[in-house]
């Protein structure tokens, strides 16, 4: 039977070390200041709202937690110091994939296009953005 999870709040300090990664001060969807959810599929801050959109798409797509109110697995916090928004927009931008919103990104993985037509050329961004982000948090991992 495998070992639970231990569990723990983000310590002051770690929260100041996750805010102060670039491109944290905001959103990593629409921009808005001061972000208090954390994507933590993709190692990314997000606001209320946002949050909010990402939590409808399901966990397996999108696990979204609070900074605040939830209790962190110390795989989950690595995961954001490891990431953070600029690292993730620059590795969408590497990968042809920056004109579309962080949401849009995940709702074409699934299957679903932003307008009413297929969008393969932004899906086929989305899977390169998100092989190179892992590579790029696995090798500053090691």
């Amino acid at each position: 039977m495998p070992e639970p999870v231990a569990m723990m709040r983000l310590s002051s300090a770690t929260e100041v070390t996750i805010r102060l990664l670039p491109g944290n001060d905001r959103c990593a969807d629409c921009k808005a200041i001061f972000p208090q959810w954390a994507g933590v599929s993709f190692g990314i801050l997000l606001c209320l709202t946002c949050a909010g959109k990402h939590r409808s798409l399901g966990v397996k797509t999108s696990f979204v937690k609070s900074l605040e109110m939830d209790a962190w697995s110390k795989s989950e916090v690595r995961a954001l110091e490891l990431g953070g928004n600029a690292k993730w927009s620059a590795v969408c931008a590497g990968a042809g994939a920056a004109d579309l919103p962080m949401l849009g990104k995940v709702l074409v993985q699934r299957g679903k296009s932003l307008q009413e037509s297929s969008c393969t050329s932004c899906s086929k961004g989305f899977i390169r953005c998100v092989l190179t982000y892992c590579d790029v948090i696995f090798d500053d991992a090691c």
